[in-house]
């Protein structure tokens, strides 16, 4: 069986995420990934959370009071894991940056947002208008570094 091991970035410098299609397929498909931030004491913490990619970035939107937001103030560097095959196949990882956005319009107003999450509104009870309200505050990921583990089973 082939496999391989893929690293893109490393140095701090922004990832062409729209440049690889097999990190940017899953990127745009998978409803949920997994958001590492650190504590100030130090402490790992990963959070599920929607997300959306545009171009090479992603945007989230978070609850004003998450845990989150706190250690993103003190550390603004992340992970995000994505859940990946069943089989272990394809496993993408993701490095970055995490900072607030306010420039960014609210969920309700993203058309594209709210393309990929509207049947997740429906399905947990939300309207735009609420789930805007429950997750306010947009921010920004700046992908850093991708690794990816593909066997040719994944392929």
């Amino acid at each position: 069986m082939d496999q391989s091991f893929v690293f893109l970035g490393g140095d701090g410098s922004p990832v062409s995420i729209a440049d690889h299609p097999k990190v940017a397929a899953p990127l745009d498909s998978d409803l949920i990934c997994w958001l590492t931030t650190v504590s100030p004491a130090g402490q790992p913490q990963s959070s599920a959370i929607w997300f959306l990619r545009e171009g090479n970035s992603l945007l989230m939107y978070s609850a004003a009071d998450a845990t989150r937001l706190g250690n993103l103030a003190h550390n603004d560097l992340i992970s995000l894991n994505l859940r990946g095959d069943t089989a272990g196949d394809f496993i993408l990882t993701l490095e970055g940056t995490a900072t607030l956005a306010p420039d960014v319009a609210a969920a309700q107003y993203n058309e594209a947002y709210l393309a990929k999450y509207s049947a997740e509104f429906r399905r947990l009870g939300w309207t735009p208008a609420s789930y805007s309200a429950d997750f306010s505050l947009p921010v920004r990921v700046e992908v850093t570094r991708v690794r990816y583990w593909q066997t040719t089973a994944g392929a």
